[in-house]
């Protein structure tokens, strides 16, 4: 570079960025070794970037789970449930309401407990549809269980509510 011998300049935003960034990863990282009782390791640079200490949350909640499913209950009601696997995120709020999104763009939506199921498809658009609860046979000799389920262009779409499992039935062309 002209006039510059390749180096850094000292103001930088971009570097500063990500010295910042680095700074507050770290002190992610910290955070949670600390929530774990690992002590975090010793700084190495205190020239360094700012750290930023995380003391509060805006959105308090507990979280639970298997690994497989995460449940989330906030403080003001809200409990959401999310299956790892199939990216399926249900969300049941303190009014009634609730929320089934899946991982492809698609969104399940009661208004309230008795209101319709409307199924809607945030990728493509288009009118939402309509969605209901059934007891279904995921296989042949097992219990039926409860699941969402709506159709569209690309198939048969089912959410079964106890392990939020997905599953799509598409039709031969």
């Amino acid at each position: 570079m002209a006039g510059g011998g390749g180096q850094q300049q000292q103001g930088n935003p971009v570097v500063n960025l990500i010295e910042g960034l680095k700074g507050l990863l770290q002190n992610v990282q910290n955070v949670a070794m600390a929530s774990q009782g690992i002590a975090p390791p010793e700084p190495v640079d205190s020239a360094g970037p700012p750290q930023v200490t995380v003391t509060d949350r805006l959105d308090h909640f507990q979280e639970e789970g298997d690994g497989q499913r995460l449940m989330r209950r906030y403080e003001d009601g809200t409990v959401r449930t999310e299956n790892v696997a199939s990216g399926v995120i249900m969300e049941e709020r303190p009014d009634g309401s609730l929320y089934v999104s899946l991982a492809e763009g698609r969104l399940i939506y009661q208004a309230a407990p008795g209101e319709p199921l409307l199924a809607y498809d945030s990728v493509n658009g288009g009118p939402p549809r309509v969605a209901q609860a059934s007891r279904v046979y995921f296989e042949a000799d097992a219990e039926p269980t409860v699941a969402l389920h709506f159709e569209d262009d690309c198939g048969v779409h089912f959410v079964e509510l106890e392990t939020l499992r997905y599953f799509r039935l598409t039709r031969p062309r």
